[in-house]
């Protein structure tokens, strides 16, 4: 089996860092990553969901599917809360691991919706974030065989997987704390700084925030330090407070 070449793996890997830092906002963010995921896997079709503990509390970015986010929502809801839990593994599965053949025929889903998009198999990862189950859905549906082409595919998503899922909980701390821009604090620091500081007032920590930017974390502690300096500020709630109050 061939997997991803790492050329194709590292392109991937900046291009949803940089999306990552560059998205207006969590769905922003899902699109523009999801898009790019599915171009570089040879995928036509792709979904990002999530999906609550409550009957239909589940969200949905669909790119390559020509239906209303409801009705695939609406389809979703068919499958059981243990097959859902399936979906948890640590890499990419077929979605024939998550849902048994028994099951599958008696779904409206996979029996009539899935089809009518030429969609017989899709790989699937899934995660937790925030008490909702996540998921990165792909597919291609002109392939004589799906099953080798997630077979295919799925390396790729794993590897750039982590920066995915550090991405979309950025946006979604921004969202919880109302994030808005300071331009007269902004104006202060340099475009290095501003970059990292952005994230860190998203939650994430210096790691993290090199691991999306592409640098070491002694370089991001350096910047986060000189951003300390040139706002007045002597720790990292009180950037965040200047950052929020405008103060």
């Amino acid at each position: 089996m061939v997997g991803p070449s790492r050329t194709s793996t590292g392109t991937l890997l900046r291009d949803l860092a940089e999306i990552a830092v560059e998205a207006q906002g969590a769905e922003a963010f899902r699109y523009h990553a999801l898009n790019r995921l599915i171009q570089m896997v040879g995928a036509d079709s792709g979904c990002y969901s999530s999906m609550g503990n409550k009957p239909m509390d589940l969200a949905a970015t669909l790119i390559g599917f020509e239906a209303p986010v409801a009705e695939l929502v609406h389809n979703m809801s068919e499958i059981s809360p243990e097959e859902i839990l399936r979906s948890l593994a640590p890499r990419t599965q077929e979605d024939t691991d998550v849902v048994p053949a028994s099951r599958r025929d008696r779904l409206f889903l996979y029996r009539e919706f899935l089809p009518n998009f030429g969609i017989r198999r899709y790989g699937v990862r899934g995660w937790l974030a925030d008490k909702r189950i996540c998921f990165i859905t792909f597919a291609r549906s002109g392939a004589h065989d799906q099953s080798r082409f997630i077979s295919r595919a799925a390396p790729m998503l794993d590897a750039v997987f982590p920066i995915f899922v550090l991405g979309e909980r950025a946006h979604r701390r921004a969202q919880r704390a109302a994030h808005l821009p300071v331009p007269e604090i902004l104006a202060a620091l340099t475009a290095c700084e501003s970059k990292v500081v952005d994230l860190l007032e998203r939650g994430l920590t210096n790691r993290e925030i090199a691991s999306l930017l592409g640098l070491s974390p002694n370089t991001v502690r350096n910047r986060v330090a000189s951003a300390f300096k040139r706002v007045g500020a002597s720790r990292r709630a009180e950037l965040v407070y200047l950052l929020r109050s405008g103060t």
